[in-house]
């Protein structure tokens, strides 16, 4: 009887113990003075009070919400150096494509790595490949014209986004519009697969890094990682048998290589930091500019087409505007830049740190504290943009919007050095194909188009659940 008496106060203590480890730091919020909803234990919180600052856990630690765009600003620019380094990180000995990643790395090697990208997305880089671009347009427009019944418009637009990327970052013809199916398509589908594998990886690398750092995992499987590496190291031995240079991002990329060996016997340095720029790490550069193509540009011309579908006269507008560019020669990368309306349609649809946020003392953030930005909250927000929820192009065409974008309201591409540095590609490889698919077709809705986007909460993108179907109709 004094075994089981015995045995029940343990398990008892064991059961107060595990809660009281699991819910210590529940009132870390509170006693800061700052809004929170108290956490479900393990599971944390994901309600948002409507608060300038809110607090919430990741699990058992402490994270803070930042909803105030001024205060988004701070952080991602003015006082950058607070909050320099990203959340996540994935080992690169492990998974050394997205582990050498530009938008994973941190500290020095984040610093050193984008000193040397940055130049590549430059207007004159850009102007360099737009020619390659225009020549996949072309061939986007003929898919489409072989193509009169209704489309998976991401699936499509992916297979232009693949091609650009393999011809502009690996030099290569990807053949990305052969049919039924094109193996760099499939392997850009493969790395974004939305499976509870990969969906269980994502979280514990969002949510847990050290933990999924730990376990070795990594988010590229070797299938795709060798099927591109294979890919490299044929374009690499081409071109020195060759002796071929080329203006794309792969040579871009072989000449920072060419330059580590030769400066410092083999090293390049920053102010901190030395480091050999490795095959490895022209690999990690070419697969960053292909997935970030592939998906997330592919995702975003999906919604402009989507919305211009949904709006004829909006799609009149732009097309006008475009006709108009081309009646006085061919698109160059000039006039591409000089259309404002289809500008506006693409931007309608885009240490301890002290912070004041009008309290009776400012608030400390310690060292460590994730700190989020909801993009998405905060350019949805009726308080910042007048019916946020509606395709209204001409609210880019007032002074005082477009002038809101510098204001921490606007954050498609991030700010401050963090920003993406291929959003200037991004924004090319749309503007091109949104004008001439224009100029020669018609997008129509169909039986399956969706009446609303309804997003997908399984994806980590916003991309609509079961894909959004269009016609393109060739004009006459």
């Amino acid at each position: 009887m004094l075994d089981l008496a015995y045995s029940i106060l343990m398990i008892g203590l064991a059961v107060v113990l595990f809660y009281t480890c699991l819910t210590w730091n529940h009132s870390y919020w509170k006693k800061r003075g700052i809004a929170f909803e108290k956490p479900t234990p393990i599971f944390g919180n994901f309600n948002h009070p409507d608060e300038k600052v809110v607090g919430w856990f990741k699990l058992l630690k402490p994270a803070i919400i930042i909803r105030d765009p001024n205060l988004a600003r701070r952080i991602l620019v003015s006082d950058f150096h607070s909050f320099r380094n990203n959340d996540m990180e994935l080992d690169p000995d492990v998974d050394p494509v997205l582990g050498n990643n530009l938008f994973l790395l941190n500290d020095e090697k984040w610093k050193l790595t984008r000193a040397l990208l940055t130049p590549a997305f430059t207007a004159g880089k850009i102007k360099a490949i737009y020619p390659t671009m225009g020549d996949v347009v072309l061939e986007l427009i003929k898919y489409l014209k072989r193509h009169p019944e209704e489309l998976h418009v991401k699936h499509t637009m992916a297979r232009y986004t693949a091609e650009i990327a393999a011809r502009c970052a690996l030099g290569i013809q990807g053949d990305n519009f052969k049919e039924p199916t094109a193996e760099m398509h499939e392997m850009g589908k493969t790395i974004f697969q939305s499976d509870t594998m990969n969906n269980l990886k994502f979280i514990l690398f969002v949510v847990l890094p050290r933990i999924s750092k730990l376990l070795g995992l990594k988010m590229v499987s070797s299938k795709v990682y060798a099927f591109f590496n294979g890919i490299l190291r044929d374009v690499i031995v081409y071109r020195q048998n060759n002796h071929e240079v080329r203006n794309d991002f792969v040579q871009f990329l072989l000449d920072i290589k060419k330059k580590s060996l030769d400066v410092a016997n083999g090293v390049v340095k920053s102010e901190t930091h030395t480091k050999v720029y490795t095959d490895q790490d022209v690999l990690a550069g070419c697969i960053m500019f292909f997935v970030e193509s592939f998906e997330t540009t592919s995702l975003l011309l999906t919604h402009i087409l989507y919305f211009l579908a949904k709006h004829k006269h909006i799609q009149d507008k732009v097309r006008k505007e475009a006709e108009e560019a081309l009646r006085t020669g061919e698109l160059t990368f000039e006039k591409l830049n000089e259309l404002p309306y289809l500008n506006s349609v693409l931007l309608v649809c885009t240490e301890r740190f002290q912070m004041d946020i009008g309290k009776a003392k400012p608030i400390v953030i310690e060292k460590g504290t994730p700190t989020v930005i909801p993009i998405y909250a905060i350019q949805n927000d009726p308080a910042y943009w007048e019916d946020p929820k509606s395709f209204k192009p001409e609210r880019f065409m007032k002074k005082e919007d477009v002038e809101a974008k510098s204001k921490g309201v606007y954050l498609p591409f991030g700010d401050g050095p963090r920003m993406c540095p291929g959003s200037r590609v991004a924004i090319t490889i749309i503007k091109l194909a949104v004008v001439h698919i224009l100029t020669e077709m018609e997008v129509l809705t169909s039986s399956k188009t969706p009446k609303e986007i309804d997003y997908d909460p399984t994806y980590f993108l916003l991309s609509h659940k079961g894909g959004i179907h269009l016609k393109f109709a060739e004009r006459n």
